[in-house]
């Protein structure tokens, strides 16, 4: 199987992303909800890829149970995920088997709650803080590179306007927003922008109305869900990839410019576990992520994480499942099945995970009433239950059954990034980069 990855890979996989609005304050004169609907409306509904499903590319899900292998008891699911929506990245088949997984669960985990509006405000505000700092277009100093970038924003410009019927000023208004965002930012639209997969979501995304994510989606249907991270992981990540001026590399930009996702994406619904590992550790090898940096986005991570499902299925009396990025399933020693074996939980790989292998949990089982003002699941009052009813923690990015340990530096924190601008560079070398 051909195809092209990157360190975009790598994030795409490993941690939960943030995008802003590229053409904020831009009057364009249509609603942008109406908009939206619009271009959803051109896109169609479920806007899934055709594949042809074989011994190499089943179509299945990233979906694995998790057993207590004292008890034999099948405790909870693992789901990986990749921070794309839904219809680009999953056949009806996998999604049908993630959503009997949930339906077969009570609570539901991702890296952070990004249902939760307190978490995702402390993320967009450290990426504001590092975006003021970062690089763009007009530091770059080499003059044909710089009007590549030019050239290819103006591109953009002029497909969003015409997306929203709008005129030629609003192009130039749009191409100057383009101008002044971020490298990092800039890099992620054009990875949008040279996606065919992608279509009907580029214009929404870049009026700052981004398609839910397959980890939202799943979140948003967990009874109830939470975070095993802290947001300050999350942004430490984020700080070791925003690039100053001075940590250009010009010879990689160029090769940013024709970063895609198409890879990625069909790698992952193809459902071909070991390919997509495979290619995932070549992307680590071909990268020139400094050591430190490798170990802290998915290493340590991983075992934060191994620690936080333990506790949660040590106060739960119910399945949870676990939606994070497929790396920290699939991915080195220190993958996730490994370091629960540690703690006495094994993984069972489900390709078809169907509605009768489902004991479809109802709202009361799960202690949860629907809130139909938030669109969510609320606990309903546990004083007076008995085993682990979740208990809603203060902390923004907490689980809703246990927070991360005190005391737990962020694996990400104080790692030393010897080649921050190589990093930079090889997300747009090899095909794509994304984070939130």
């Amino acid at each position: 199987m051909i195809f092209s990855i990157s360190l975009l890979s790598i994030l795409l996989t490993t941690t939960h992303p943030l995008l802003s609005s590229a053409v904020q304050d831009v009057q364009v004169n249509l609603d942008r909800t109406h908009l939206f609907r619009h271009m959803m409306d051109i896109g169609g509904h479920r806007n899934l890829p055709e594949i042809v499903q074989t011994e190499d590319c089943p179509g299945t899900p990233f979906l694995w149970k998790i057993i207590d292998d004292k008890s034999g008891n099948h405790v909870g699911f693992g789901l990986g995920t990749l921070h794309l929506p839904v219809d680009l990245v999953l056949t009806d088949h996998a999604y049908a088997s993630i959503i009997h997984a949930v339906e077969d669960s009570c609570a539901v985990y991702g890296e952070i709650d990004m249902a939760d509006m307190a978490v995702a405000a402390q993320i967009a505000e450290c990426k504001g803080d590092l975006d003021s700092g970062a690089a763009r277009i007009s530091d770059i100093q080499d003059e044909d590179l710089r009007l590549k970038y030019e050239s290819i924003t103006r591109e953009i410009a002029t497909v969003v306007a015409a997306g929203a019927g709008a005129d030629a000023a609003v192009v130039d208004s749009i191409h100057q927003n383009l101008l002044n965002v971020s490298l990092y930012n800039l890099l992620l639209f054009i990875s949008y922008y040279n996606t065919p997969e992608y279509e009907q979501y580029f214009v929404p995304t870049l009026l700052g109305m981004p398609p839910a994510l397959l980890d939202e989606t799943i979140l948003s249907i967990g009874r109830p869900n939470g975070g095993v991270e802290m947001v300050s992981t999350q942004c430490d990540i984020l700080e070791e990839l925003f690039v100053t001026p001075e940590e250009l590399d010009e010879e990689n930009l160029r090769l940013g410019l024709n970063q895609t996702l198409s890879g990625q994406i069909n790698l992952y619904m193809c459902g071909d576990i070991d390919s997509f590992a495979n290619a995932q550790v070549l992307a680590f090898e071909q990268s020139a992520m400094d050591s430190e940096f490798k170990s802290a986005l998915l290493d340590e991570r991983n075992e934060q994480m191994a620690a936080e499902i333990h506790n949660i299925l040590k106060a739960s009396d119910d399945r949870v499942l676990f939606a994070f990025g497929a790396s920290h399933w699939t991915v080195g020693e220190k993958k996730l099945g490994n370091l629960l074996k540690g703690y006495g939980y094994s993984l069972e790989y489900v390709p078809n995970y169907a509605k009768d292998d489902a004991e479809d949990m109802s709202n009361e089982e799960c202690r949860v009433v629907f809130n139909s003002i938030s669109g969510e699941f609320d606990l309903i009052e546990t004083s007076n239950s008995t085993g682990s009813t979740p208990t809603i923690n203060e902390s923004p990015s907490a689980s809703p059954v246990s927070s991360p340990s005190e005391g737990t530096a962020s694996p990400v924190s104080g790692a030393t990034i010897k080649a921050k601008a190589s990093i930079f560079c090889v997300m747009c070398a090899f095909g794509s980069l994304y984070l939130y």
